[in-house]
């Protein structure tokens, strides 16, 4: 009775996540933004609500796991798709651009991208305990390895601050982009102020000055820059990075399939399926082990006449045999 109810649930699922599939599918459209009041929470606990304009629901990556968060309404929306469940989620682009990048900061295939440009950060309380906000809207792009992991300039430039301050950042201008790229929360900096660098040259490794964390934040200003932006702000003050580095490191579309919450759906309708298909083969295979195997029986049969192809030598003939001498009774006494 159990396994029936379970699978009776299973099925159920799977028909309430389609009915959404095919519900939802409607509110596919053009990625649009929209304004309201939204609380942040800056440092010290300090609370400030402000009417702001964003993309709501955006599936994507906030250090630790997928989820559906805001991205700020200035990044252009050729940046973002909305699936069939009508939700945003980055364009593969904006994936394309964020590996080259990773690629050439960590000198090869090795960690992951862990927050985007725009997007909104962790959501805090108050220094009163009674409100959560998010604490901003972020500047730059965050890569993730394993701490001390040695981090390579993604452009060529001139080093115009070599890892002093409380975040140890590193900040190379490109003169052929007139732009700076700024490298956050470095340690055993590499390279001294004034230097020049090529691109893929080690200037540091992965640390975590300035953060709770080991990652490293690349935010990109344009003009000749020695700080980032003022951190978490409920406005984007850095340059979008997107364009930039798709032009600065040559990346083209991949054709890649985006990361969305559609995609998330039909990989637990797999699952479901895969699981309650699983279920019924173990349920028949115990049915059949427990089902006993009854014994064989002899079977008899009579036959009205010989078998046509019976030698006559066994006596069994239909046509008796002339050579056979006929019965005689015995003589009386």
């Amino acid at each position: 009775m159990m396994r029936h109810l379970i699978r009776v649930s299973l099925v159920a699922l799977c028909c309430w996540l389609l009915l959404c599939t095919a519900l939802s599918a409607m509110a596919a459209g053009e990625p649009m933004t929209t304004t309201e009041y939204v609380t942040f929470v800056f440092k010290y606990g300090v609370r400030y609500t402000k009417k702001v304009t964003f993309y709501p629901d955006v599936y994507a990556y906030n250090h630790t796991e997928y989820g559906l968060q805001p991205f700020d309404g200035s990044v252009p929306e050729r940046f973002f798709i909305v699936d069939g469940q009508g939700k945003h989620a980055l364009a593969p682009i904006v994936l394309d651009v964020t590996d080259a990048m990773r690629l050439a900061l960590y000198g090869g295939d090795i960690g992951k991208t862990a927050l985007f440009y725009g997007q909104y950060t962790e959501r805090v309380l108050s220094a009163n305990q009674r409100h959560w906000g998010y604490s901003g809207i972020h500047e730059g792009i965050d890569f993730i390895a394993e701490p001390g992991q040695p981090i390579y300039s993604i452009l060529e430039g001139d080093v115009l601050r070599a890892g002093y301050g409380k975040d140890r950042t590193i900040a190379i201008y490109n003169e052929t982009y007139n732009a700076t790229v700024l490298y956050l929360h470095t340690s055993d900096i590499r390279v001294k102020q004034g230097a020049h660098v090529t691109a893929g040259t080690l200037i540091a490794h992965e640390g975590r000055r300035g953060s709770a964390d080991f990652y490293t934040h690349v935010e990109t200003r344009f003009g000749r820059r020695t700080s980032p932006n003022p951190y978490r702000d409920v406005e984007l003050k850095s340059d979008p990075p997107y364009d930039f580095f798709m032009h600065a490191l040559g990346v083209t579309p991949s054709g890649r399939e985006p990361v969305t919450v559609e995609a998330l759906i039909e990989a637990e309708l797999m699952r479901l399926a895969a699981e309650a298909e699983a279920q019924a083969a173990r349920e028949a295979e115990e049915l059949r082990l427990a089902t006993p195997t009854p014994e064989p029986t002899q079977q008899i049969e009579i036959l009205e006449q010989a078998p046509s192809d019976l030698p006559s030598e066994f006596g069994f003939a239909n046509t008796p045999n002339p050579n056979t001498p006929l019965p005689t009774m015995p003589p009386d006494p």
